[in-house]
């Protein structure tokens, strides 16, 4: 007893004892900036990068003082009023990783400069993922047409960051921000076994007491609805972006294998390597590792660059997404199960032939709530296994035209799908924030159109796609005779996919190469003639009225375009018969197609026991 004593009084004198000032090497310092270096990415490297694919990298020392945040560790407070680097870091990747017009990505990838897919989006991370790091790192992943034009690269980055200096994010933009946190840290994230919780969390914030891990907090993020802590917040973000702005402030580091030294031109107006590199680079002598000095990189072309700023592609900052939702609402009490399906609904609403809503087969099939056993089939993202405001809608359009389609019929439709989905990239990637996904393909009763979102913002989504999906063929029309070579690529890629006889394949391949636009569009339009209506069923927190509102909101939109009493009506399926796989759109709805969700998504804080 006596020694557990005098080791308090020697803990709570050092708490006492003035905080030393926070130091940070001299290179590190403003006004000791150092200039981009180039390093030399060798055949044996840890650098998970393809041949044709380098990296540049910004690190900045952030200064931030995270003295509150440890008393209020010892002290055991779940106030939140201190900024955590956790926080810094998420915001910062949601601002820079954002994919949307105006985003630092959609322009690097529309001039290549990033390569294609997900692998080129901005990537926020620091050393260790503890919430008092001081290092935050910026990795930009560029083709060799990138790294030929590097130094307009960052000037582009600093570009960016100057624009957000000058418009720093509000606080209703950041409010959103903790919503996404919420959202894929706590509310969508899988849960960890207890055992692992209890390990991560036990080592700081305790098992038991008020404040331990029994607590039903969700400790990261503040919740949007904490205006204290979202202001602290907005204030901190603004003081982060001035000192990240200055170039000075900043060490800059790009990989360069031996194959983009030998991709370098004359005309590409860069800093050239010396003749016998890399052996004439300079050597560390801590890693051996070679690297040059590339003192006059920011010195590219200015011109180009003051061409961008009036161009429609400038840089804008981020700006409010309609479909996250301000604040997420907790999931509805679920109904009894066995109730869930049909006392909530009439009995001529579940008759296509009988509704009262709808004509032509426009009917509900089936609501399965939270608690309700739902039949194996379609793939859903892993979720916690509590309830959750997830929902599931989907649409079955009614057509006999898909299962009886020639190989031209078939080509030409897949044509219209797929590009379809590239028109809805923007869609997609103002969804993936707010837990959204969908979609889209063809069956033997016609074409299903899957929704996976909330309760709060699945209905805005589905009638938006919804909206673009009747619209898409008059798009078809005026816009270019020629599809794009990637549209025809990605058709092709998919039919591949599918079990046919190989005359049949050649057919449809063969056909893919010679559609046009117009083409397309005349397979759209007599797929949607040939649509008697369409059944649906959901599944989660979506409750059968707001299933039947949705449906009755879709029907006036596809009413523009399908057919009404198409004879002979094609055949009804059942839920059984429309729970295939799905390919989401984002790929998998995984978090991981949202910026900063790793930084939130681990185990730390996720949910009440």
């Amino acid at each position: 007893m006596q020694r557990d004593h005098e080791q308090q009084q020697v803990l709570s004198k050092k708490q006492q004892e003035p905080q030393e000032k926070r130091e940070f090497p001299p290179f590190l310092l403003p006004g000791n900036s150092i200039g981009p270096i180039c390093l030399f990415r060798g055949k044996v490297s840890n650098e998970i990068l393809a041949d044709n694919l380098e990296k540049i990298s910004f690190q900045w020392a952030l200064d931030q003082d995270y003295t509150g945040l440890r008393q209020q560790r010892t002290a055991n407070n779940s106030n939140n009023n201190v900024v955590t680097a956790t926080q810094i870091g998420f915001v910062m990747a949601e601002i820079l990783g954002r994919r949307g017009p105006g985003s630092l990505f959609r322009l690097l990838q529309k001039r290549k400069w990033l390569p294609e897919g997900n692998r080129g989006v901005p990537r926020i991370s620091f050393p260790v993922d503890v919430s008092g790091f001081q290092i935050l790192r910026l990795e930009i992943i560029i083709t060799l047409t990138g790294f030929a034009k590097r130094s307009s690269v960052i000037a582009a980055v600093y570009d960016y960051l100057a624009c957000l200096r000058a418009n720093p994010p509000g606080r209703e933009l950041i409010a959103q921000y903790c919503a996404v946190g919420q959202l894929y840290g706590h509310a969508l994230a899988p849960r960890p076994p207890d055992a692992i919780e209890l390990a991560f969390d036990g080592q700081i914030y305790g098992v038991d007491g008020p404040y331990g891990v029994g607590t039903p907090n969700w400790r990261l993020m503040p919740l949007p609805e904490d205006s204290v802590g979202v202001r602290n917040l907005q204030k901190t973000m603004q003081s982060v972006l001035t000192r990240i702005a200055d170039p000075s402030n900043a060490i800059t580091i790009m990989t360069a294998s031996q194959r983009a030294i030998l991709s370098q031109r004359a005309n590409d107006l860069e800093e050239t390597f010396p003749l016998f590199s890399p052996a004439s680079w300079n050597i560390s002598p801590t890693t051996q590792a070679r690297y040059l000095p590339q003192n006059n990189v920011l010195t590219g072309k200015i011109n180009e660059w003051l061409m961008t700023r009036i161009s429609p592609e400038r840089l804008q900052p981020p700006v409010l997404n309609p479909l996250i939702p301000p604040a997420l609402r907790s999931p509805r009490i679920p109904l009894s199960s066995g109730t869930s399906n049909t006392n909530s609904i009439s009995s001529d609403t579940l008759d296509p032939e009988k509704s009262s809503l709808v004509r032509d087969y426009w009917a509900l099939m089936k609501v399965y709530s939270n608690n309700d056993l739902f039949p194996p089939g379609l793939s859903l993202p892993r979720a916690p296994p509590e309830p959750s405001s997830r929902s599931l809608f989907v649409l079955q359009l009614l057509s006999s035209r898909p299962p009886r389609a020639t190989a031209e019929m078939a080509a030409h439709a897949e044509v219209w799908r797929i590009s379809l989905e590239y028109a809805l990239v923007d869609l997609a990637e103002l969804g993936a924030p707010a837990g959204l996904a969908y979609d889209i393909s063809y069956n033997k009763y016609g074409m299903r159109v899957a929704f996976l979102g909330l309760s709060q913002n699945i209905a805005s989504y589905a009638r938006r796609i919804g909206r673009r999906m009747v619209d898409h063929t008059s798009q078809l029309l005026e816009g270019p005779e020629q599809i794009p070579n990637y549209v025809i690529d990605a058709s092709i890629r998919n039919t591949n996919r599918f079990r046919m006889s190989p005359k049949r394949k050649a057919v449809v391949t063969n056909t893919l190469k010679q559609t046009n636009a117009s083409d397309a569009a005349r397979e759209g339009t007599a797929f949607f003639k040939s649509c008697s209506g369409a059944v649906c069923f959901s599944k989660g927190d979506l409750l059968p009225a707001e299933t039947l509102s949705l449906l009755a909101d879709l029907k006036d939109i596809f009413r523009k375009t399908t057919g009404i009493n198409v004879r002979p009506a094609p055949a009804v399926p059942e839920v059984e018969d429309l729970l295939y796989r799905a390919n989401w759109i984002p790929r998998a709805a995984s978090v991981c197609t949202v910026p900063g969700s790793s930084l939130i998504s681990n185990p730390c804080g996720r949910v009440p026991r």
